[in-house]
């Protein structure tokens, strides 16, 4: 009996699996045309001009796969910003599966890979799109045609057009529709084994390395919980049961992903505490809003210009929610045509993302920024992706109805709503179109910019109505029932790929390579034989000929970098106020070589030429630079953190004889201090090793005094003098020190931050753990062959 219903399970997945490769192949074969520019043509970039693709991941993802290469994992980075965790970046994506894949054997990789992954990820999106409308909800089956219909248009929806370059976005993104799905199981079947696989998929997802993104998954999965509560409600009587039966799959699922993604999770979470997000005040959170003008974009996309570079709106450009003229049509009238459980909770998820994106505009994402972790996050208008996923799903339902048939009960309101619209947007259509060529013509003799702007918005205008027409028609037979079935399905496919590929495919491609800030081939030999571990400083107005973050790709130093929002604070401030070139707050920082324009060395230090072979920069030699790496004998003792900084900026201080300890920290580490010390004696430090995660140097000083290290203060680095453990305190606001004897002495600063291996720990634990009840509900599977009839869809 046992061997019959073995084979019978195994016969019922075989159609789903081939079903699921079949969709899966479509799907890629849509994405590849989608793309074909990036595909197929030579000398083509997404995002033009770089966007965070080429100055950002590039080189963090590089560094990663290097490092990876040579069996290290890279928790710190040396090599930008004077010192900075790595892991821990929430931007890291270190720990990703799918980067692992590419940084183990792909380790050189390229902006071109990176551009792949990126597709490959919008195919991911489309795909686990395809599978969650197939399987969500087991008293409604949603054709393949239809459900491949959702899937494209939430694969080029607004959110994935729109942040192309934020790969670590739109990779924990993708997941989505996966995770909503085993999610909803959980909740259906009254089985945990589904909030695992929730967890699971979570947990990939978060190790992609955008919390902000896992932050809105999981909101979606708490308002699912609540909508099931709400729905499960048999009287006020069994209340605690129906919460603890619902809110226990969402619990698994938050237990499940915490744990596996603890050894990222946990490191980033500590270093939260640290950065320059730490206290993001809400005029800065709620950046990047949606403005209600803006939200014409969800009828037409570029009318204040979809490209960055034509982009011309009084707002910040942000996604708009597009997601295709039909599209919106069928999910508006979705309600009309079925009223399950299923549609009124996208309806609900559709409204309540939408007003969060309003961010500031609506009161609703201020009450939320206050819950944790929401409020430590800009642009509210990515709360769109939801919407968005609402809204693919609701058309696709409603497609389901349409090919199937409209029932009689819901003929007269579909009739009604689809006579409104007809209605509302043909009168829409009628005014507006004279109107926008009317403002072309009148603008012909105005500034080129001016009238560019009226073109494009007419365009986009011209292309609405166009769509618009269309769209109605076809809703309009599919009523009377002239289209209906595979033939509506297939048609209602084509006009959302035009629709969708004909104004997104070309949104931000461009023709230059943006990596051209990489190529100083000359330069960088001069660099590399001449700096040693000393810094770089790389002027700001030259980030568009030589890019930024370069140190990081070349194995370089630069006491900053390219704008990243979770620097450490205490550095970030420091840097912002180092004041001149010549200052000592300055050049503490071993700053050795200034990239420059060349229009000549800076004035505001003793700075001179000395590399001038590159046609678009010079290098410049800071005269003034110091080791990074000093001994000094004087101290000054401070109260606490603020009172360093401001003993630092004081004009006669000088960090090369003297150095700021924190008396409140340093005395709860048990730091020894040295009083009455004799007049400055030479030292003699030989650097023995530095890399990632380990500095050491041999010192001989012939007085008590402190080494000082001017890499960024952290916890989670140790220090030994003589294999003696010696607590690492802060030193001038943000830097490392140790105080050592006089004699001669072995001195290591070694990085072993704690929250990195707790993690570890947890997260195979978890493993461990969920493969033992994987392993049981495998026996239990051929013990119960009741289990089998339950269905993928």
């Amino acid at each position: 009996m046992k061997n019959k219903n073995y084979t019978y399970a195994k016969d019922c997945g075989l159609r789903p699996i081939i079903e699921i490769i079949g969709a899966a192949i479509i799907l890629a074969l849509v994405t590849i045309a989608f793309f074909w520019q990036i595909v197929f043509t030579d000398n083509t970039w997404m995002p033009a001009g770089g966007g965070d693709l080429v100055p950002f991941i590039y080189p963090n993802y590089h560094f990663a796969a290097q490092t990876l290469q040579h069996g290290i994992i890279p928790l710190w980075n040396p090599h930008l910003y004077s010192g900075i965790p790595f892991a821990a970046d929430s931007q890291s994506g270190l720990f990703y599966p799918v980067n692992l894949l590419v940084f183990l054997f792909h380790p050189n990789l390229t902006v071109e890979t990176l551009e792949y992954m990126a597709i490959f990820h919008f195919w991911l999106a489309g795909w686990g799109m395809y599978i969650f409308l197939r399987g969500m909800n087991p008293n409604l089956s949603i054709h393949p045609l239809a459900a491949m219909a959702g899937a494209i248009a939430f694969e080029f929806s607004d959110m994935f057009i729109v942040h192309f370059g934020n790969l670590n976005m739109i990779s924990v993104a993708a997941w989505l529709p996966l995770i909503m799905l085993t999610f909803q199981k959980s909740i259906a079947y009254k089985q945990s084994k589904f909030a695992i696989a929730s967890g699971i998929l979570l947990a990939i997802a978060t190790l992609a390395s955008h919390i902000q993104i896992t932050l809105f998954i999981l909101l979606a999965l708490g308002l699912y919980t609540l909508f099931a509560i709400y729905t499960d409600w048999q009287g006020i009587k069994g209340i605690a049961h129906t919460i603890l039966q619902n809110a226990k799959y969402l619990l698994i699922t938050l237990i499940v992903m915490v744990g596996l993604s603890a050894l990222w999770l946990i490191p980033t979470i500590e270093m939260s505490q640290y950065s320059s997000r730490a206290e993001l005040p809400y005029t800065e959170s709620a950046a990047y809003s949606l403005h209600p003008a803006q939200l014409i974009g969800l009828l037409v996309p570029n009318y204040f210009g979809r490209d960055p570079a034509l982009h011309w709106g009084p707002w910040e450009r942000v996604e708009t929610g597009y997601i295709g003229i039909l599209t919106l049509l069928l999910a508006i009238t979705a309600p009309a045509l079925r009223r399950t459980h299923q549609v009124k909770f996208m309806l609900f998820l559709a409204g309540i993302s939408f007003i969060l994106a309003l961010g500031d505009n609506a009161i609703l994402h201020g009450w939320l920024s206050l819950s944790p972790g929401f409020g430590q996050f800009r642009a509210p208008a990515r709360y769109i992706l939801l919407m968005d996923f609402a809204l693919a799903t609701l058309a696709s339902i409603s497609l389901q109805c349409l090919m199937q048939g409209i029932q009689q009960k819901a003929y007269r309101l579909f009739s009604s709503m689809l006579k409104t619209l007809t209605w509302l947007l043909g009168s829409v259509t009628i005014i507006s179109l004279p109107l926008a060529y009317h403002a072309l013509l009148t603008m012909q003799d105005r500034h080129p910019d001016i009238f560019h702007r009226a073109e494009v918005a007419t365009m986009g205008v011209t292309t609405f109505a166009m769509l618009v027409a269309v769209s109605l028609t076809i809703l309009h037979l599919a009523r009377m029932g002239y289209l209906h079935g595979h033939r509506l399905a297939i048609s209602v496919i084509i006009v959302i790929s035009l629709d969708l590929f004909s104004l997104g495919a070309y949104v931000d491609v461009g023709h230059h390579d943006p990596t051209g800030g990489y190529k100083h081939s000359e330069a960088n030999a001069f660099l590399h034989e001449n700096v040693g571990i000393n810094r770089l400083e790389v002027t700001t107005d030259i980030w568009h000929l030589w890019q930024p973050n370069s140190a990081l790709l070349y194995g370089m130093h630069d006491a900053w970098g390219l704008y990243n929002p979770f620097t450490l604070s205490d550095m970030n401030r420091y840097w912002q106020h180092v004041g001149e070139r010549r200052s000592g707050m300055y050049n503490f920082l071993g700053i050795k070589y200034v990239i420059a324009s060349k229009a000549g060395a800076p004035a505001d230090g003793d700075i001179v030429t000395v590399f001038d072979q590159d046609p678009t920069i010079n290098i410049y030699l800071n005269r003034s630079a110091v080791s990074r790496i000093t001994f000094v004998q004087q101290a000054i003792m401070v109260n606490d953190h603020e009172q360093a900084w401001q003993v630092i900026k004081l004009s006669d201080f000088d960090p090369m004889t003297t150095v700021v300890l924190e008396k409140e920290t340093s005395e709860a580490q048990g730091v020894q201090f040295f009083e009455n010390v004799e007049p400055l004696a030479d030292a003699k430090i030989v650097l023995l090793k530095y890399d990632l995660h380990t500095v050491e140097l041999s010192l001989t000083n012939h007085a008590d005094g402190y080494l000082v290290l001017s890499d960024s203060y952290y916890p989670g680095w140790q220090a030994t003098v003589d294999g003696q453990n010696m607590p690492i305190y802060r030193a001038n606001y943000a830097f490392r020190a140790v105080p050592v004897a006089a004699g001669e002495h072995v001195v290591t600063f070694m990085f072993r931050p704690l929250s990195w291996r707790i993690g570890l720990v947890i997260s195979v634990m978890t493993a461990f753990v969920i493969i033992c009840i994987l392993i049981w509900l495998r026996q239990l599977f051929y013990r119960r062959s009741e289990h089998a009839k339950i269905p993928l869809w």
